[in-house]
């Protein structure tokens, strides 16, 4: 609309285009459904190049790519020059879309640190993520070893703001746990003590910093998929602009289902004549209120002039 194109071939390309898939209905019904699942993939791809991209940009990249796949299965078979080129250029080098179909989570959060990076597909961050989310799970695990390795059945490991992780112990069991050298008297309580220990501190401490980790480890991940689809920028933009462009081939096919559109025949010269021609907005506006009347109009030769007089809201546009 912004640009009309002025040479023949190219329009009836894209006639030809339209025309296919108005005469294949099973193919253009299978494009369809493949475009409903494609996001808006040149803009996501803009704003992954500025720098300001999110992990919805690189799931708008991975759904596009799907549904260029599913597009380019819809439309098997000879087609017009259109379709075929568009099709080429839905196949983007597979290894991306494999990629992050298996690096991102579905649905994709808005922020990166919302957990972006699906489990399974980094092991270093999956370790960290297992040791920030699942630290009630160790602390129990080591509760129950501590108070079997040190006999003391009610001992229980507590966090402290000042502390950190600390064993608290009943006042009957203290004196037995003084006994053991690994253990730490941090302090004493009316009822009982707290004690530390080497491994304690080292589980605090890699609890602390297991979060922070598990954020640059995303960041890192994020940061690599990032690179890989700016790397095929020029073949995801071709892509992006391929499925527009379907959208459009299909669009005007849908239009031309109900028989009342027709392909105009194009002609070398400065001829210019309609047949019963009609205006599609307000004849679908008047769509059982009453009938539109069709008009001619022929502006070539010597009739390259035509006066339309009439009262306002008669109809002249139309």
């Amino acid at each position: 609309l912004a640009a009309p194109l002025t040479e023949i071939a190219a329009i009836v390309a894209r006639q030809d285009g339209w025309g296919w898939l108005l005469a294949n209905p099973g193919p253009a019904a299978g494009l369809r459904a493949a475009l409903r699942g494609a996001p808006d993939m040149a803009r996501a791809l803009g704003r992954l190049s500025l720098g300001r991209g999110g992990p919805r940009d690189l799931a708008a990249l991975r759904d596009g790519l799907a549904a260029g796949a599913e597009a380019a299965a819809a439309l098997a078979g000879p087609l017009p020059a259109l379709l075929a080129d568009a099709v080429a250029a839905l196949q983007v080098e597979p290894a991306l879309a494999a990629q992050l179909a298996a690096a991102l989570a579905e649905p994709a959060p808005l922020r990166l640190e919302d957990g972006a990076i699906a489990p399974g597909f980094d092991g270093e961050l999956d370790a960290e993520r297992a040791l920030r989310d699942d630290s009630k799970r160790v602390v129990a695990g080591l509760q129950l070893d501590y108070a079997q390795r040190y006999g003391v059945a009610s001992l229980k490991i507590k966090h402290h703001a000042q502390l950190g992780y600390v064993i608290e112990a009943p006042a009957a069991a203290v004196e037995k746990l003084r006994d053991h050298p690994d253990l730490v008297l941090r302090q004493g309580m009316a009822n009982g003590a707290r004690f530390t220990c080497a491994e304690l501190s080292e589980l605090d401490r890699r609890i602390g910093e297991a979060g922070e980790r598990a954020r640059a480890r995303e960041r890192l991940v994020f940061g690599h998929l990032v690179a890989a689809s700016l790397g095929a920028a020029e073949a995801l933009a071709g892509c992006a602009a391929a499925l527009a462009l379907l959208d459009v081939a299909q669009g005007c096919a849908r239009l031309a289902e109900p028989g009342t559109w027709c392909r105009p025949e194009l002609a070398d010269d400065e001829s210019f004549r309609l047949v019963a021609a009609r205006h599609p907005v307000v004849e679908a506006a008047l769509a059982g209120a009453a009938a539109f009347v069709p008009n001619d109009c022929d502006l070539s030769g010597d009739r390259r002039l035509l006066l339309l007089t009439g009262p306002n809201m008669a109809g002249k546009s139309t």
